[in-house]
């Protein structure tokens, strides 16, 4: 059975978390997180659009995949990095009409010429270490464009939004993330439906935030005990959050039951961390979404 979707303005704002951090550091996060999306995304075009091509030309699936994700990022990444992907966006799909429903690698890679993201350069996509601002490393950069991206959504109007940000991440690891490792493990806990995912309603975007937090813990965990490193503790910290947690340790043990944490505050940690309100005056003033007492900017 499908659950009820809840109202993610009620149950993100309900909590704010307290941070050991410096109130300067907390907010300079999502401005951190963001360039770090932004670098995440760049290379991740530049070096994993053609994973699953063949004879250096992409066709069929993987092509569509690649189409509906750039179109899902010109409509929902936050600041100004949505505009020059949507560019890229219809850029891309021009070429592709244009060649019989097919991409070549060469006909990609002048299409990423000098393209850059918002205030993230081109070279960002070929050698991302010197651009990265909190992450050290790609893996990183990933999970902080999903865990963006399930905050930015919630600007859309969409009434499958949850569902179809999920669905675009799959499909991204599905066809462009290179470890087949870590695809394979993520591929079968998405559809075996791992952390009760498919009981999700398609409205339920705090569902998908959660369920995705709730993965990159999985995910952590998991990694550090096949390794044989120390167990770390989950994410957030208590440190972080110390109102998010009820049994912190019960996750680091193996437990993944929603008694463990407490959902209003995990959200709104989430919220803070990964969102600001910026963002999205920007895009409202850029779509014409003005109030009926707001003046027009010269």
């Amino acid at each position: 059975a499908k659950q009820a979707s809840t109202n993610s303005d009620s149950d993100s704002n309900r909590v704010l978390p307290r941070s050991g951090r410096s109130k300067v550091l907390q907010e300079a996060m999502p401005a951190l997180h963001l360039a770090d999306a932004e670098v995440a995304v760049l290379y991740s075009l530049r070096q994993g659009v053609f994973l699953q091509g063949e004879s250096g030309t992409l066709q069929g699936p993987p092509l569509a995949e690649l189409m509906s994700w750039l179109d899902y990022l010109g409509r929902v990444f936050p600041g100004g990095g949505h505009r020059p992907v949507a560019k890229l966006s219809d850029a891309l799909h021009e070429a592709v009409a244009s060649a019989d429903d097919k991409l070549s690698v060469e006909a990609f890679e002048k299409l990423m010429d000098n393209r850059g993201l918002d205030r993230i350069p081109p070279e960002a996509g070929l050698k991302p270490n010197a651009f990265w601002r909190h992450c050290q490393g790609f893996t990183c950069g990933l999970w902080t464009l999903f865990h963006l991206l399930s905050q930015a959504a919630k600007s859309t109007s969409s009434e499958s939004a949850g569902e179809e940000l999920l669905l675009r991440v799959r499909g991204f690891v599905e066809n462009f993330f290179g470890c087949g490792y870590c695809r394979e493990h993520f591929l079968e806990a998405f559809d075996g439906c791992k952390l009760e995912r498919c009981s999700l309603a398609k409205d339920d975007l705090d569902g998908a935030a959660l369920w995705l937090w709730k993965m990159h813990n999985d995910v952590t965990l998991r990694v550090a005990k096949e390794d044989g490193r120390e167990i770390p503790s989950p994410w957030p910290s208590a440190e972080d959050c110390e109102e998010c947690w009820i049994c912190q340790d019960c996750w680091k043990k193996g437990s993944r039951s929603d008694d463990d944490f407490k959902r209003a505050a995990i959200l709104a940690y989430l919220r803070q961390e990964f969102s600001s309100p910026e963002w999205h005056e920007e895009r409202h003033w850029l779509s014409g979404d003005f109030s009926a007492n707001r003046a027009m900017p010269l």
